[in-house]
């Protein structure tokens, strides 16, 4: 996601010239295109997140189109005042990048977890969050933002995560659908989608072929396609790498609580407890069951019942 992220970066300064991109110091050789191309648009403003951030409000009040990149940790909580203050309550067109957001860096050690940058940003009115799962996803909501007036935070992954396969384009603010089936159905987030769509490879070697939608937007949140799974499915599990507080499972759940639904919700993802140790992000997958294998034992089980 992180290459397809600086190669549409690149793409968008070649076209519009209100295109401004501060990192705080990291993404060396990720960026160098853009660098060395439109070296008036790039600034590394050092590890100065908070700064980075009332930066990019002043840019925005001038007439520029500013994107502030760090590590998701960095970039949501050093800075939740600023973007708060200088960039949310005035509703300007920044768009706030976190790398790394969820359990990503996880044997980076506590300082590098992000399990709350989406929560975080969507405590925030106004704010659009935007979780891509895939490279395609990336770019496309990229360019979607320049097309909106307000501002968003969006998590990005590290390199190497595969395209899949959707039955649908890729719309800010509207979920994707990728199968369609029946009694399961399967909502994930960011890159929780690559882990649903093996165990939906999975499932469908047992003849078990659940629905999946990938909610690459957290904010606005798509409650059209929400009312619909809810309807006309048993069993609904949301999958995330995010604590079960202010992500998606959250944005679930306060829908389903408006109304009398009989489908049963579930969800599968890191627990809301502190992680301790230096687990890799596929470590804590597999001892969490949120892999491809826990989603496909999850939904045995449920069948079984």
């Amino acid at each position: 996601m992180r290459r397809a992220f600086s190669d549409t970066l690149v793409e968008i300064a070649d076209k519009n010239e209100k295109l401004m991109f501060l990192t705080g110091d990291l993404g060396y050789q990720v960026f160098t295109e853009l660098e060395e191309k439109h070296p008036d648009k790039y600034i590394n403003a050092g590890i100065a997140e908070a700064q980075m951030a009332t930066c990019a409000a002043g840019l925005a009040l001038s007439g520029y189109r500013p994107i502030i990149y760090s590590i998701a940790s960095f970039m949501t909580g050093r800075a939740f005042e600023q973007i708060r203050v200088s960039i949310n309550y005035q509703q300007l067109p920044v768009l706030v990048v976190g790398a790394g957001g969820g359990y990503i860096y996880a044997n980076s050690g506590v300082t590098h977890h992000a399990a709350e940058d989406m929560g975080l940003m969507s405590l925030l009115p106004g704010m659009q969050v935007l979780s891509p799962g895939s490279p395609e996803e990336v770019k496309s909501l990229l360019w979607q933002f320049f097309e909106t007036t307000k501002p968003a935070y969006m998590r990005v992954g590290r390199f190497g995560e595969p395209e899949y396969e959707a039955l649908a384009p890729v719309e800010l603010g509207k979920a994707r659908p990728v199968a369609q089936g029946s009694d399961i159905a399967l909502l994930s987030t960011g890159d929780s989608v690559i882990s649903c769509v093996e165990a939906c490879q999975l499932l469908a070697e047992n003849n078990i072929n659940p629905s999946h939608y990938q909610y690459h937007t957290i904010a606005p949140f798509d409650e059209t396609t929400l009312e619909n799974v809810l309807m006309t499915h048993q069993h609904v599990i949301v999958i995330e790498d995010h604590f079960p507080v202010g992500g998606l499972y959250s944005k679930v759940c306060e829908y389903k609580a408006k109304g009398q639904y009989l489908s049963n919700l579930h969800r599968l993802g890191p627990k809301h407890e502190l992680l301790f140790g230096a687990p890799s992000i596929k470590e804590l997958k597999a001892e969490q069951h949120y892999d491809a294998q826990g989603i496909l034992n999850f939904c045995h089980r449920l069948l079984n019942e």
